[in-house]
């Protein structure tokens, strides 16, 4: 499933993908998640993006951005363990962990980066590394 039809997929249910189509950082995205209104322990899950490849590594990190029904303040009381990886062709997974071992429950905004070959790396502020090269 492509970016475009996830997100027309999560407007027809409310919900929304806070960005993958940004110009000033065209391997930047976003991506929110839900565990939904019952607390679990973990969860893996599936983000579809086109512009991901099988030789793709992935980043990812809380957004400090508000997700769908939840306070912003709400987002700073969990802390989350993010591992992303086994990527695809149009797809990564994402497993999402509480960093106390409690449950986590409703949505969370995750950001990511996808590194592929052609992207350079700021290894320092003055030094520019391609891929490639690391």
């Amino acid at each position: 499933m492509s970016v475009t039809q996830l997100n027309r997929l999560l407007e027809q249910k409310g919900q929304r993908n806070p960005g993958t189509a940004s110009q000033d950082f065209p391997d930047q995205g976003y991506v929110e998640v839900d565990f939904g209104p019952r607390p679990v322990a973990e969860e893996i899950f599936t983000v579809y993006d086109d512009r991901v490849r099988t030789s793709s590594r992935i980043v990812a990190a809380l957004s400090y951005e508000a997700p769908t029904d939840k306070d912003l303040d709400e987002v700073l009381m969990d802390k989350l363990v993010l591992t992303a990886g086994n990527s695809r062709t149009g797809s990564f997974e994402l497993h999402v962990t509480a960093m106390d071992g409690s449950y986590l429950e409703g949505a969370f905004v995750i950001a990511y980066t996808i590194i592929n070959s052609e992207t350079s790396a700021v290894v320092a502020d003055d030094m520019l590394i391609d891929a490639n090269e690391l």
